[in-house]
């Protein structure tokens, strides 16, 4: 029995039992790859009651990368038992307690997988000692366990071992405690570990396998109707924020009720999950998205001077700025009624014509209702010059003013996954989102022969805020032509 790591007078956020879990594997896929090794440190209201570490036979040849990284090759797993064979001896060293670990995604799905094909369905409440890094030490960079090793000096006999490294992120959860103290590291795990209530007609494994990447996540309910669409930087505690107990809002208590499914869709970054929630909300129509808006109903406010040299406000369907006549674009509005009533206010407030901003019938040089009461400075009479006049419009309507697209041709915006891994290419034309690639050369495939895609207001606002905020993530595609209008 190994010794305890503090005495139980001692303060500890690890009230409770807990089995903190490493493995190595031969790859990153639980579909694919195996264990090789498997290690559990035992821990109850803080002290280490058991280590446990076993070679487990994948039955497959160790991969060179593999080797090289954790020093364990086949001559040493030629006579391990297969994971059968330690089954029974792993479930019972689990079973009660929270599963934690290192990135605890990557050994949780590794030993579901394990499990399942032994015909045994396994669950554990589940702690990640990354995320409990970041959220310590929200300011920090670096919650690799690694970078924990230095940050902390943490004893460390065997890195890339399995009871190596379990023992290392146990020896950081008291390194933080003596940091932090118990109180922040006990609420910092309670949060995390915090279950939702999930409603009574949900499958109870239905957040299996939720990601803690961006996305788009999708609720149905009977007869696989879609609720919702939502997205995340996270989509793993965004449904579980969602499905908590205590609803903020009437609207997620109905949807908590009448949901029967979840599905979600993984993103590369925030971008790809704000693009693709806006479309698919315009595509599948979910009953309860608040702001849902028909992309067709939407318009802008098109301005070009009439025969009397006046700037006359037209309201015209959203379509590709650059196609439109004129040059000036305001907007976009969800429907005529808001870039009416978006005119009217500007009238109000400026002493702008509501004839000539198109709000009023009338014929010739007839004072206008408002010019009457001294509402209007009299472009309807002519006694305020055309050229007063479209200044004034110009300069109250500016704030509304659609970019001018300043590229010459279509752009991806480029956005990488947060750990660096992948990346991908999100391709727009004159502030229309096309879709979105993997590589440059498939984002030049699909400009070079583009789909019919309207122009949309959701979108448009994004892209703006986005290249503002990244304008290095642009790669103009070099295709003057553009899209179709």
């Amino acid at each position: 029995m190994p010794a305890s790591r503090r005495t139980p007078a001692e303060p500890t956020p690890l009230t409770g039992s807990w089995a903190f879990v490493d493995l190595e594997t031969t790859g990153g896929n639980p579909a694919r790859n195996r264990i090789i090794e498997v290690a559990v440190v035992a821990v109850d209201d803080g002290i280490v009651v058991d280590e446990w570490a076993r070679l487990v036979a994948p039955g497959r040849p160790i991969p060179p990368s593999i080797t090289g990284l954790t020093g364990i090759d086949d001559a040493m797993l030629a006579d391990a038992p297969a994971f059968s064979g330690i089954r029974d001896e792993l479930l019972e060293r689990l079973r009660g307690r929270t599963v934690v670990a290192h990135n605890a995604r990557f050994d949780y799905g590794f030993l579901r997988h394990e499990f399942r094909r032994e015909g045994i369905t396994f669950r554990a409440p589940v702690m990640c000692t990354v995320r409990l890094s970041r959220a310590l030490y929200p300011g920090v960079r670096g919650h690799g366990l690694d970078a924990l090793i230095r940050r902390f000096d943490l004893p460390l006999d065997a890195r890339h071992r399995a009871l190596g490294d379990a023992r290392a992120a146990l020896s950081f959860v008291d390194a933080a405690t003596r940091d932090l103290g118990a109180a922040s590291v006990t609420r910092a795990i309670e949060r995390q570990c915090k279950g939702p209530s999930l409603p009574p007609q949900l499958p109870a494994d239905a957040l299996e396998g939720l990601p803690h990447s961006p996305g788009v996540y999708l609720f149905y309910g009977e007869d696989d109707a879609l609720l919702y669409v939502g997205k995340s930087i996270d989509l793993h505690d965004r449904v579980r924020s969602h499905l908590a107990g205590d609803h903020r809002t009437h609207t997620a208590t109905r949807i908590a009720h009448r949901l029967t499914r979840i599905d979600w869709q993984e993103t590369v970054g925030e971008l790809g999950a704000l693009l693709r929630e806006a479309r698919l909300i315009k595509q599948l129509r979910p009953l309860h998205n608040r702001r849902l808006r028909e992309a067709g109903a939407q318009v802008v406010i098109a301005v070009a001077e009439d025969a009397d040299g006046y700037l006359a406000p037209a309201i015209v369907p959203a379509r590709a700025p650059d196609a439109w006549p004129g040059d000036r674009w305001y907007g976009p509005f969800g429907d005529r009624r808001s870039a009416r009533r978006e005119l009217g206010r500007i009238a109000d407030e400026h002493a702008l014509c509501r004839r000539r901003l198109g709000l009023e019938r009338g014929r010739g040089t007839r004072p206008c209702f408002a010019y009457q009461i001294g509402r209007c400075r009299g472009a309807c009479t002519g006694a305020e010059a055309a050229v007063r006049f479209n200044l004034r419009l110009t300069e109250a309507l500016g704030p509304r003013r659609i970019r001018p697209w300043p590229w010459g041709g279509p752009i991806a915006v480029t956005e990488e996954s947060p750990d660096g891994s992948h990346g991908e290419y999100h391709l727009i034309d004159r502030w229309r989102y096309l879709g979105s690639t993997r590589t440059e050369a498939d984002a030049h495939e699909l400009a070079s022969d583009p789909p019919e895609t309207p122009f949309d207001r959701d979108h448009y606002r994004l892209l703006v805020r986005w290249v503002e905020r990244h304008p290095r993530s642009v790669v103009p595609l070099d295709l003057p032509n553009g899209i179709p209008d």
